[in-house]
């Protein structure tokens, strides 16, 4: 975790407990999520979280990252695994899906990156070609 412009970035994993299976978040991410969160020196300062998964049915436990996130100001969900930007609503929460850095050959698409920004609350999605392969 780390603050930034007055906002409260926080960083969990999780991932498929078995091969193909629906990911789960690991109960010591949960521990170190509930600290975290508790220690928080400003209870009101805006979060964005991140994690690979998005916090859909995807996660078998999502409910258990949403409910903590709620106890506090959580603003917007970020996620990958998907490889496409789409965007998501995590229970009333927020979210948006960035592509992957892998071009996807099939498809005929080039690598990229997705550039976040945050100004005066709002934040708006950018995505960037990289190397063509």
């Amino acid at each position: 975790f780390f603050e930034n412009s007055g906002y409260f970035f926080i960083g969990t994993d999780c991932g498929s407990m078995l091969r193909w299976g629906l990911a789960h978040v690991p109960k010591e991410q949960l521990m170190w999520l509930d600290k975290t969160l508790h220690n928080m020196k400003n209870k009101d300062m805006p979060i964005i979280s991140v994690n690979h998964y998005p916090m859909n049915a995807m996660v078998d436990n999502n409910y258990e990252m949403i409910r903590r996130l709620k106890t506090r100001n959580i603003q917007l969900m970020i996620c990958g695994h998907g490889h496409q930007n789409k965007n998501f609503n995590f229970d009333g929460i927020p979210g948006i899906m960035c592509r992957s850095n892998l071009p996807v050959k099939e498809k005929k698409r080039e690598s990229g990156y997705t550039i976040v920004k945050i100004h005066d609350g709002v934040a708006s999605f950018n995505e960037m070609p990289g190397i063509t392969w």
